[in-house]
């Protein structure tokens, strides 16, 4: 599991993809039922690798509700 996040956090380099990538695993995991606690450290492991903020994890959730609520 580790090293797919690592491979994945090094493939993507450009911060603006590395959102979208967060976006994206966020939406997902909403609409498998909700972000479990597994799929949000998988997050936040992918931000610490992209050297993104903490805020980045919480960001990429909302904007994943916010495509939801429509």
């Amino acid at each position: 599991h580790h090293k797919r996040v690592q491979a994945v956090s090094s493939a993507v380099s450009k911060v603006e993809a590395q959102r979208e990538v967060l976006r994206v695993a966020a939406l997902i995991a909403q609409i498998s039922g909700g972000i479990s606690s597994v799929e949000r450290a998988t997050m936040e492991k992918l931000a610490t690798g992209f050297g993104l903020g903490a805020g980045a994890v919480d960001e990429a959730i909302g904007e994943a509700q916010a495509v939801l609520d429509g």
